[in-house]
């Protein structure tokens, strides 16, 4: 059965020195992925050790002019790959390189939302102070269906017979992380930081849980963030409105290729599915089968192998902190504007307003999904 931790990568190669890219990023674009030039790696720079695929891919390496999303992302991965920490997100071993997905690639035909989302990660990520440029990728129906196709043959079917779009837009963003690695951001998002600047020192300094200090981390291989931290003496019962009080965020996160949580959340979900009924998949509360919920156990899995009981975390504060080779932002960073932008009856769970320093992204709570439910 195919349930592997560190999944099977594409072998790397070399940069092909001819593959010219252009490394510009408009507003929108077309086709729908962006990827630097790879001459402009660093030519002794050490590759990455990465697996092989156990069977035939259909592709050869290098790609000089991919034709898909898939395409686009293998061509990143080994210009990334061949690059060493050029190729990485500053304090981290995750690839430069953000998806997002939507119903079409065709970007002269998305919402208006959606339009901006696009033009602000490709917009605020074209200038870097150092390494390579990011890669943008829009990923659309048919190149979803791709990816788990060829790279998740076991979830295969199960994923094909899902019968909304929100419950295969949830699960890619785990399994495209857990393949390629980077950053997914939903298209209802906003960056308000470069992702380049989203770490610095102060975020992976070690701190004191019970009698034990926690270590700093020197290289993540994974950032993600809070979405919801319901205050301890709240009289609104949360579980009305989500799964648990501390809710991680899932709109944008950040993951080194092969991650144990996303592997977690993956097996997780299909397992849950393997046992329902199709109608019980269709009338099944969306964010508690394939949304927050389980990438929330995931998180909290995680925590507990490193000792860290997830409750005793409640009431974050506004500090990051590192567990493993995790680093967990505040709930600001994020999911700023609580009470400013969005009210809930929660209040603002300790998050500031977007304009504050440590918010990173912005999220617009379109909820284009609820339209399936």
């Amino acid at each position: 059965m195919y349930i592997s931790t560190y999944p099977p990568r594409p072998h790397v190669v070399p940069p092909d020195d001819t593959h010219q890219i252009p490394t510009a990023m408009p507003r929108l674009h077309t086709p729908a992925w962006l990827i630097p030039d790879p001459s402009s790696a660093t030519a002794d720079a050490a590759l990455q050790p990465l697996h092989e695929l156990a069977s035939t891919f259909p592709y050869s390496h290098p790609l000089p002019s991919p034709q898909n999303p898939v395409q686009a992302a293998l061509s990143a991965t080994h210009i990334y790959a061949s690059a060493g920490s050029a190729g990485l997100i500053p304090h981290t071993n995750i690839p430069r390189i953000i998806h997002q997905t939507w119903k079409t690639a065709d970007t002269s035909h998305v919402p208006e939302h959606v339009a901006d989302s696009i033009s602000s990660w490709t917009t605020t990520n074209a200038q870097v102070e150092s390494g390579l440029p990011f890669a943008h990728i829009l990923w659309d129906d048919s190149s979803l269906d791709e990816m788990v196709k060829l790279f998740h043959p076991t979830y295969y079917a199960a994923f094909k017979a899902l019968p909304k779009n929100v419950h295969k837009a949830d699960i890619f963003r785990y399994l495209v992380l857990l393949t390629f690695g980077g950053v997914y951001a939903d298209v209802d998002t906003l960056t308000l930081r470069p992702v380049e600047r989203w770490l610095d020192a102060n975020d992976l300094h070690s701190w004191q849980y019970r009698q034990t200090t926690m270590p700093s981390a020197e290289h993540v291989n994974f950032i993600l963030g809070i979405e919801t931290d319901v205050e301890r003496d709240n009289k609104v019962d949360y579980q009305g409105i989500y799964e648990t009080p501390m809710q991680m965020c899932q709109w944008t996160m950040a993951s080194r290729a092969g991650h144990p949580i996303l592997a977690r959340t993956a097996h997780s979900i299909f397992s849950k599915l393997a046992t329902m009924t199709p109608a019980e998949i269709r009338n099944a509360d969306v964010p508690r089968l394939t949304g927050p919920a389980p990438w929330t156990y995931a998180v909290y899995g995680h925590m507990a192998e490193h000792g860290v009981d997830w409750n005793d975390l409640r009431e974050w504060g506004d500090k990051a902190r590192t567990i493993g080779d995790v680093v967990i932002l505040p709930i600001t960073a994020f999911a700023p504007g609580y009470g400013q932008v969005l009210s809930t009856v929660f209040g603002n769970m300790g998050s500031k307003k977007i304009d504050d320093p440590d918010a990173r992204v912005r999220h617009l709570w379109r909820g284009v999904w609820r339209s399936e439910t």
